[in-house]
This record gives C-alpha cells, sequence and structure tokens, in this order.
C-alpha cells in the first residue's frame, strides 16, 4: 500500500492525473496487486471521508496550508522550511539557516 501513496504525487504533478477521478485511481491502484472495486468501495465510504476529513483538520491545526511542507523542529521549536514548493538547494539552504539561528530567537 505503502508503494501505491508513493505513486499518487508522480501521478498528480508529472502526469497531471485528478486523483479525486475514480477511474484513474482504479488505474494506479492495479499495478500494487490492489483490489480496484475494494479499494473504490472504502475510498468512497463514509469512514474514508470522516477521516479526510480530521487529517486536513488536523493539517490546519499544525499551520500546514499547502504541500509539500517541511518543517524542522529542535528544542521543541517547529518552523517551517518549505510552506510548499521549494527547489533542493533552496530548501538545503532555509535549513541550514534555521539550523545555525538560535531557537529563542
Amino acid at each position: 500500500m505503502y508503494e501505491f501513496a508513493d505513486s499518487l504525487p508522480e501521478a498528480f504533478y508529472v502526469h497531471g492525473q485528478p486523483l479525486d477521478d475514480a477511474n484513474v485511481l482504479t488505474q494506479l491502484v492495479e499495478p500494487y496487486d490492489i483490489d480496484p472495486a475494494e479499494f473504490l468501495h472504502h475510498w468512497q465510504s463514509d469512514t474514508a471521508r470522516q477521516a479526510i476529513q480530521v487529517e486536513f483538520a488536523r493539517a490546519r491545526a499544525a499551520g500546514i496550508k499547502s504541500y509539500p511542507t517541511l518543517w524542522y523542529q529542535r528544542e521543541g521549536v517547529v518552523q517551517p522550511v518549505t510552506p510548499g514548493f521549494m527547489l533542493p538547494d533552496e530548501a538545503v539552504n532555509r535549513l541550514a539557516v534555521l539550523r545555525a539561528t538560535s531557537v529563542a530567537g
């Protein structure tokens, strides 16, 4: 199942496939030995919808507003590194600045 989850960003960002389309999802699960009908049954269930809403609420409460988001935590202080897309070199530089900066400010 993890391999399937790892394939979703590529499907969306590289190939532009809509991840809320049942036909797209059934095609995406097939290479991973996941039964498409069973997957759709769970994906369309009230339990899944409720779980998704809980996770969105948790992300919002944590200050996450975009994907991908990378956070750096040191001494109990959490700071955003990449609030959305950032080139890898920029993210590394931002992380280096955070690491070199005092947690107290």
